[in-house]
């Protein structure tokens, strides 16, 4: 290999690497501690390819992601479903 294709290769890597570290730290800051983003940009192409309304990203703490032109019927849908009952809200706090 000559070292025109060497250079290519490691500024290739450095790149994903700065994009998966990109990705791991927008995921820590907006789902707070998302373990692993790569299986949350899955879920969101499952949501936009099945046309889901809102997916499962993370199992513990549950971190669901919906869509936001009818989140909160699906999210009062997916608590009833799950025992709870909607209370109110208050600003963007819902009370279950």
């Amino acid at each position: 290999m000559n070292n025109k294709k060497i250079k290519y290769i490691i500024v290739v890597l450095i790149i994903l690497l700065a994009i998966i570290a990109g990705l791991c730290f927008v995921c820590y800051r907006e789902f707070n501690r998302l373990n692993n983003p790569i299986m949350a940009g899955v879920e969101l192409i499952k949501m936009v390819i099945f046309n889901r309304d809102y997916v499962l990203i993370q199992e513990n703490p549950k971190t669901i992601i919906a869509k936001s032109n009818n989140a909160l019927n699906i999210l009062k849908e997916y608590m009833n479903n799950h025992g709870f009952k909607y209370y109110r809200a208050i600003g963007i706090i819902y009370y279950f």
